[in-house]
């Protein structure tokens, strides 16, 4: 009878341990979910300050080629 009740205890500890490390696995799945979130959200944040970046560089050649056309009228 102590064999069946020894055998039970090492089962439900195992049972215990296991529960252990899945709630420990879901925890740590949960934080990369967080951080793949973050990551994603800074991404599209960086692809739009990129963009914005891109326009503004645009509209600064364009407005160096009117000052060039316009210095152009002063050569001597």
């Amino acid at each position: 009878m102590d064999s069946v009740v020894d055998s039970f205890q090492l089962v439900s500890d195992n049972i215990t341990t296991v529960a252990s490390s899945a709630d420990m696995q879901s925890k740590n799945v949960k934080s990369i979910n967080d951080s793949t979130r973050l990551l994603l959200e800074l991404s599209g944040e960086g692809q739009n300050n990129v963009n914005i970046v891109k326009n503004e560089a645009l509209e600064l050649a364009v407005l160096c080629k009117k000052l060039e056309q316009q210095l152009q009228q002063f050569s001597v």
